[in-house]
This record gives C-alpha cells, sequence and structure tokens, in this order.
C-alpha cells in the first residue's frame, strides 16, 4: 500500500527537522575573503549581530578568476549574481502595419459620425513567427468603439482577447507570421470634438515589447 502525497510530505518535513537539529551550530565569526588574480580582495564578516544582514561587493572585473577563502565556525549563503543587457539592432523591424480609412460622410460634421478601420499587419522579423501580439489603437477623441466589436473581432485570425479601457482597444493576437492579417471594425463618435488630432495604431510582442511597429491614423474629414 503505498503512502499518499501529504503523508509523504509529512515525512520530508520531519527528516528536514531531524537533519536541522543534528546538523545546526550557531554562527560565532566566519570571514570570507573574495579575491582575483588581479589583486582584488575583499572580507565578508559575518558574525551574530549582522548574521541576517545581506552584504555585497560589485566584482571590479568581467570575466575575471576569482576565489573565495572561508575561516570560522557557522553556516553562510554565498551567491553570485551576472547581470548583463545585449543592445537591440538599430531600426531592425519586426513588424509591417498600416491602416486603411473605410469612406467617410464628411458633408455633416456637425452630426456623429462613424469610420471603419482595416488595419493590416504582419511579423517580418528574423523568426518565422512572434509570440503573442498586441494590436493597441488609441481612439480619436469622441470616439469610441460600436457596440458588438469584440464578438466581431473575435471571428476574425488568431485573435484571443479583446480588451477596452478609457481611450484604448487591445486586441491579443496567438501570434503573427510572414502572412498579412487585416482587423476590421467601426468607430462611432459620440461626443462632437472639432479639430481632432491625430491617434495612434501600435503593434507589439507581449515578451518581448521592444519588436514593435507605430503609426498614426486622422479623422479623413478633418
Amino acid at each position: 500500500m503505498s503512502a499518499s502525497p501529504e503523508e509523504d510530505t509529512v515525512v520530508a518535513l520531519q527528516a528536514l527537522a531531524k537533519y536541522a537539529t543534528t546538523a545546526y551550530t550557531p554562527s560565532e565569526e566566519i570571514n570570507l575573503v573574495v579575491k582575483s588574480t588581479e589583486n582584488f580582495q575583499h572580507t565578508f564578516n559575518i558574525q551574530s549581530a549582522n548574521r541576517l544582514v545581506f552584504q555585497q561587493k560589485t566584482l571590479p572585473n568581467v570575466p575575471g578568476m576569482y576565489t573565495l577563502e572561508a575561516s570560522g565556525q557557522g553556516c553562510v549563503y554565498v551567491q553570485t549574481v551576472l547581470r548583463y543587457n545585449i543592445l537591440p539592432l538599430k531600426n531592425m523591424k519586426t513588424f509591417s502595419l498600416s491602416v486603411e480609412m473605410g469612406k467617410a460622410r464628411c458633408e455633416q460634421l456637425t452630426s456623429p459620425r462613424s469610420l471603419t478601420l482595416a488595419i493590416h499587419t504582419s511579423y517580418v522579423g528574423s523568426r518565422s513567427s512572434s509570440n503573442m501580439v498586441i494590436v493597441e489603437v488609441k481612439m480619436l477623441s469622441g470616439f469610441s468603439p460600436r457596440e458588438g466589436t469584440s464578438q466581431l473581432l473575435l471571428q476574425q485570425p488568431l485573435v484571443k482577447k479583446v480588451e477596452f479601457g478609457t481611450d484604448t482597444l487591445n486586441i491579443y493576437l496567438d501570434e503573427l507570421s510572414k502572412n498579412t492579417q487585416t482587423y476590421t471594425f467601426t468607430i462611432s463618435q459620440s461626443v462632437l470634438v472639432t479639430n481632432l488630432k491625430p491617434a495612434t495604431i501600435k503593434v507589439y510582442d507581449y515578451y518581448l515589447p521592444d519588436e514593435q511597429a507605430t503609426i498614426q491614423y486622422s479623422d479623413p474629414c478633418e
């Protein structure tokens, strides 16, 4: 008859507790000396008074050859951390992005209007396809997506989720490949605003946000 996972966990915890009572000794004083072949040296001193205080020192030369010498009695935890950044290639294009505006009735600018947007986008980076992608559409002042836009977009290729905030429509895509995808929806004017400023459309990789493309669109009647 096999033990349950809960029983296994209890046995493991009991074993760890027994080991701790056997192996643990109070720290009296420990000195850790870090040395390099290029005459760098630093000593960490650990006593009962500062045993819970985090101590760190920047290593001056990376790469380099370092040694660690410990003396004294007690237990300490030593960790080395290496951080580095890779600069993105300048002007590396990763997404293609364009927008077409449907025909708009501009005869009566004093009455609310509707505009149809057709967003064309694809991945043109070095990989075969992107990770999950977000198409971020800022609204023109006074405009918002027409009712039913979320359901309409969810029927279009690769759309995983649709969110709408105060002035932004976010379309989540499973991925984008080299094949151009088109996402069409309509925005309606709820508040009359004159001298409308352009708004932006941005597409970016959810996990690599530096991979992106941004364009602007305007009210064709302005």
